[in-house]
């Protein structure tokens, strides 16, 4: 329902800015493919050795680059970022540029050592992701039943040193039975949870598919309003589902154009995406244009990725659908779940349906009473 939980309005005005003047303010880092953890649905990791992964002179010269081009705040990820051998030195660097860091991490390498070490070089926010609730869930999912305790440890050392945490959640068919208990988690530290509706298959990596732990439409609809009824209260979710209420009699109808429309997001126009191997794509999860800052410089590399974000055309039913408040319209989910960008990604349709229906179902007769007398 929100573009970003971590956000502020300044962010956000910022961000609007710098789309109208196609300013590259956000920009992420992904610093290393490889990973201390064996997630069954990962889409980034590598295990080949001796890949070639940037060093620590050549990422700081990036940011360099892109603090010059006007980016403000830059997401470091991996695979795992802390397992680049060089890690502190990137992100003290990075911090020294003035860049405003967020990172995403497993947080099982956060000890005492390094919880210091962020707590001296304040992140904007560290965002861990939860992948169950137990040891018995990580041995399941990720193959390291003790990354539990890891993950709380670390959270509890950050949350000590009022280090900025959110939660990233991804339901899979593994986890998703213990969904409440991962949500209680959140609830018992204060944490912001936000979760990611849809399972990607392999995008930088040669594996076996991953559709096996993918959630039905059904299940993600549960899954989403259980989420959303952790982070929004009472009178926000009745909100939604009058919203879901008014929308779904005209769902069908509100989707039939056949018309497309321009990219509809911040990638390619306030945003881009570094990979580990020095190449440039739209957003983490496209694999176009791959524009090599090696051989072009940052410049040039964002130059091809501005060219090529003009060039996609999305789906018009997603911006005319009478659910879409309850929807966020992906170009990247609809490219991996067809192969193009111009074709709605139909299970993220059925699930918001079916999301909407379970919502209308809360509105009372009295407030079903008063929506149709505004129609």
């Amino acid at each position: 329902m929100e573009k970003d939980l971590g956000a502020t309005k300044v962010e956000e005005k910022l961000f609007e800015i710098a789309a109208k003047n196609q300013v590259p303010i956000y920009g992420g880092f992904e610093l290393t493919p490889y990973c201390n953890l064996a997630c069954k649905m990962c889409y980034v990791k590598e295990t080949a050795p001796g890949l070639p992964v940037l060093g620590a002179k050549e990422w700081l010269d990036l940011g360099r680059q892109a603090a010059e081009m006007g980016t403000l705040i830059m997401q470091l990820t991996g695979g795992e970022p802390m397992l680049h051998p060089e890690f502190r030195t990137i992100y003290a660097g990075l911090k020294a540029l003035g860049l405003v860091l967020t990172m995403n991490t497993n947080a099982t390498l956060i000890d005492e050592a390094m919880a210091d070490f962020l707590a001296a070089n304040m992140p904007r926010r560290v965002n861990v992701t939860l992948y169950g609730p137990s040891r018995e869930v990580y041995a399941q999912l990720c193959g390291h039943g003790e990354a539990f305790d890891r993950t709380i440890r670390a959270i509890e050392l950050m949350l000590e040193r009022r280090i900025p945490v959110k939660i990233n959640l991804t339901p899979t068919t593994i986890n998703f039975p213990y969904w409440d208990e991962m949500l209680a988690i959140c609830r018992r530290y204060g944490l912001v949870a936000e979760m990611t509706p849809y399972l990607f298959e392999p995008l930088r990596k040669t594996c076996p598919g991953r559709q096996q732990y993918r959630l039905d439409a059904q299940n993600t609809a549960i899954a989403v309003e259980k989420c959303d009824r952790y982070r929004y209260n009472e009178e926000q979710m009745k909100a939604y589902a009058v919203l879901a209420h008014r929308g779904l009699p005209h769902f069908e109808e509100s989707r039939r154009t056949t018309e497309l429309m321009p990219l509809s997001c911040r990638a390619a126009t306030s945003s881009f995406w570094l990979c580990w191997d020095g190449r440039m794509n739209a957003c983490v999860n496209m694999t176009q244009p791959r524009a090599d800052v090696r051989t072009l410089g940052f410049v040039g590399a964002w130059e091809r990725v501005k060219a090529y974000g003009k060039t996609i055309r999305m789906p018009a039913k997603c911006a005319t659908c009478s659910l879409r408040m309850l929807c966020m319209p992906c170009a990247a989910v609809c490219l991996h779940e067809n192969g193009t960008f111009e074709q709605v990604p139909q299970i993220m349709c059925d699930a918001t349906e079916a999301y909407a229906r379970n919502l209308a179902k809360t509105v009372n007769l009295t407030e079903k009473k008063e929506t149709e007398e505004t129609r």
